[in-house]
């Protein structure tokens, strides 16, 4: 798709307030900037699994749309892509791309990356912030409590200071291992301090060497 600009808008630009939903063509592969600036009235877009890329300011200010699947070969959003928008979410269908700044109105992030295809039969998708700590199980942090979701065991850690969460160390008060889980690495969860809820799932085959180790205000741990 060309390029657009405030100079040089799209053809269908003068008629963007009549526009209420877009479902862009199969093989298509790129949205160009502006492409869809300012179309106010659309509540609904439907991108085709050939997208790779999007403009800069390609859907700024499309404020009535809800929110967004991304194809997953998107891997970058530009700079003001989604520029003023209210969106409540946007779920990327791959590996976790880039956004750069100006982004900020998308909503609440998801992605699926293809190796968790297979989790809840694909249904289920990763909080924005979340990380590996096994081949195919993420860590999620947030507001006090440490997710562990997956399928397969965590890695073994050499010590409680080389696990990925270890700067929420002194905040951490409930531990949520996920069904699918096999196996809690060593040192997983040692020394977290403030740490006084432990739930773990039924799959759980494994528990690593020292993995609750200094964890003095633990209360309970639920099998």
């Amino acid at each position: 798709m060309y390029d657009y600009s405030i100079e040089t808008p799209a053809p269908w630009y003068d008629q963007r307030g009549s526009i209420t939903a877009l479902s862009l063509p199969v093989g298509l592969s790129s949205i160009g900037n502006a492409a869809f600036c300012d179309c106010q009235s659309i509540t609904g877009i439907v991108l085709p699994d050939s997208l790779e890329s999007v403009g800069v300011h390609a859907f700024a200010y499309c404020v009535r749309v809800p929110n967004m699947v991304m194809p997953a070969g998107v891997s970058h959003i530009p700079g003001y892509a989604f520029w003023g928008n209210s969106m409540d979410y946007t779920l990327f269908l791959g590996d976790r791309p880039i956004i750069d700044e100006g982004n900020g109105d998308m909503g609440t992030c998801y992605y699926l990356p293809a190796h968790a295809a297979s989790w809840q039969e694909g249904t289920y998708a990763l909080p924005w912030g979340s990380d590996l700590c096994g081949e195919d199980v993420h860590w999620y942090y947030d507001y006090g409590t440490l997710s562990i979701f997956g399928e397969g065991d965590m890695e073994d850690i050499a010590t409680h200071a080389g696990v990925p969460w270890y700067e929420y160390a002194d905040q951490i008060t409930k531990v949520v291992v996920g069904e699918g889980v096999t196996g809690v690495g060593a040192y997983a969860f040692a020394d977290l301090t403030k740490l006084t809820t432990a739930e773990l799932p039924e799959t759980l085959t494994k528990l690593g060497a020292y993995a609750f180790a200094g964890d003095a205000a633990l209360e309970s741990v639920t099998l």
